[in-house]
C-alpha cells in the first residue's frame, strides 16, 4: 500500500509511482508551500564569498577602484550562480533518495513500509535538529 502517490520513477526498468514515507510537502525534495523560503539566511555562503574575495583581491593586487567597480558585478554574478548550483544539487539530492525510497518500499511488506516510514521520519527529525530548524 501506498502512502502518496506523485511522479513515476524507474525501479531496475519498472515504472512504479512514486512512494514518499514523509508526508506531502515534508522533507525529501517536497517544497511546502507554507514555508517554503519562509526562513532564507540574510547572507548566503556565496555572497560572503564574493565579499571576501573582493577584499582579498584588494588587498593582495592593490586593486584601483576602477578596477574594484568592474570585478565586484563579476563576482557578485558568480555568487549568484553559486547560489542556484547549491540550490538544483539540494533538489537533485532529494529527488535521488526519493526515488531510492520508492524503489526500496517496492520490495518491503506492508508491516516493513510502516517502519520503513517511521525511520524516514526518524532521520528527518535528526537532521532537522543537526541543521537547528
Amino acid at each position: 500500500m501506498r502512502t502518496r502517490q506523485s511522479s513515476d520513477a524507474t525501479c531496475n526498468g519498472l515504472l512504479v509511482g512514486r512512494w514518499s514515507a514523509a508526508a506531502p510537502g515534508a522533507k525529501f525534495g517536497v517544497a511546502n508551500p507554507t514555508t517554503a523560503g519562509a526562513t532564507a539566511p540574510k547572507v548566503d555562503v556565496e555572497q560572503r564569498w564574493s565579499v571576501s574575495t573582493l577584499e582579498e583581491y584588494q588587498r593582495g593586487l592593490r586593486l584601483t577602484p576602477a578596477q574594484v567597480s568592474k570585478i565586484r558585478p563579476l563576482l557578485q554574478e558568480t555568487s549568484q550562480k553559486l547560489s542556484q548550483m547549491r540550490r538544483d544539487l539540494k533538489t537533485n539530492i532529494h529527488t535521488a533518495v526519493r526515488s531510492m525510497n520508492v524503489c526500496v518500499s517496492t520490495e518491503l511488506t506492508l508491516a516493513q513500509r510502516r517502519e520503513f516510514v517511521a525511520l524516514i521520519r526518524e532521520k528527518v527529525a535528526e537532521n532537522e535538529e543537526k541543521s537547528g530548524k
